[in-house]
């Protein structure tokens, strides 16, 4: 009873983070945008939005090969293969740097 009570405590604490930066991301937006668009005008902050967006999609896969190499991560690691998960843990890592280096781009 008392894990089950710490897993929802976890999930609960969890959720209020997610939802924290989530509204804290919103808020933070609606104050530079403006800001941003009366420096550098309409045209060119087509341009800040387009980064914006693509730096969005980046997240996205970042995010899903994180989560798929690390569920085979803990299968190896919970196997007792550590040479198998060093080896996932390390192309997570390389494909962070790799798309680091990408969004130095934008």
């Amino acid at each position: 009873m008392n894990k089950l009570m710490d897993k929802y405590k976890r999930t609960s604490f969890n959720l209020i983070l997610q939802l924290s930066s989530f509204l804290i991301s919103v808020v933070a937006n609606l104050i530079i945008t403006p800001m941003i668009v009366n420096q550098i005008g309409k045209e060119l902050y087509g341009y800040v939005d387009l980064a914006n967006t693509f730096t969005n999609y980046i997240t996205i896969f970042t995010a899903a090969f994180n989560t798929m190499l690390g569920r085979y991560v803990a299968i190896s690691f919970h196997k007792n293969n550590l040479s198998s998960a060093n080896k996932y843990y390390t192309s997570i890592t390389i494909l962070n740097i790799i798309f680091s280096f990408i969004l130095i781009i934008p």
